[in-house]
């Protein structure tokens, strides 16, 4: 259960200028048993347009749509469940593909701030039971439903969001045969088919 996996909220991985906060750290922000990076979040994703990756996916699996302008590209839920955070970027485009287990959340992000493009990364603290992401310039916490700034330098930022849209593998396969995919070469050794998040 969550509560077994909670423990002491422990920020000391982290390099955030915690006096710069819009929540009461202490009683609002938990920490689960993960740590700063502990969940290994993605940066620069492979991607097929022809490679087949049907062996590693069911016609009932979900995939996350994102477009932008004519560009669009779709992400395996498989694949962002076990690394909650995909840096990418469509066309010159850099976006931000995050998910939330205990929500059950996809939010799409520009992953800009005042014009500078920024990475990020899992922290296993949770907001309200909304995971915490921190970027890598500031390590400040930004929520991952909102993509607000609670906690560090960039506090009281919000992240640009955009649209994307969730439909079953089945559908991707011939409505958008010809765009590209994320493939599960992502560079770590993960059971995709884990589904430690259904008993949350």
């Amino acid at each position: 259960t969550l509560k077994e996996n909670l423990t002491n909220i422990n920020l000391e991985p982290l390099k955030t200028n915690l006096s710069l906060a819009l929540v009461n750290i202490n009683e609002e922000l938990t920490q689960t048993k993960h740590s700063k990076n502990s969940i290994p979040q993605i940066i620069d994703p492979k991607f097929s347009k022809d490679e087949d990756i049907s062996q590693c996916m069911s016609d009932d699996d979900d995939v996350v749509v994102v477009s932008i302008g004519e560009l669009t590209k779709l992400y395996p839920i498989k694949i962002l469940q076990q690394h909650l955070i995909v840096n990418d970027k469509i066309g010159d485009q850099s976006i931000l593909v995050s998910y939330c287990g205990l929500c059950d959340t996809i939010k799409v992000f520009k992953r800009e701030v005042n014009g500078e493009v920024d990475n990020f990364g899992t922290t296993g603290i949770l907001y309200k039971n909304n995971d915490l992401m921190y970027d890598y310039k500031t390590e400040t916490l930004w929520t991952q439903y909102s993509g607000e700034a609670l906690v560090g330098e960039r506090f009281g930022k919000l992240l640009e969001s955009i649209p994307s849209r969730i439909i079953k593998y089945s559908y991707a396969k011939s409505e958008y045969a010809e765009n590209e995919i994320m493939i599960f070469d992502t560079g770590f050794r993960m059971d995709y088919n884990d589904k430690s998040f259904d008993e949350f």
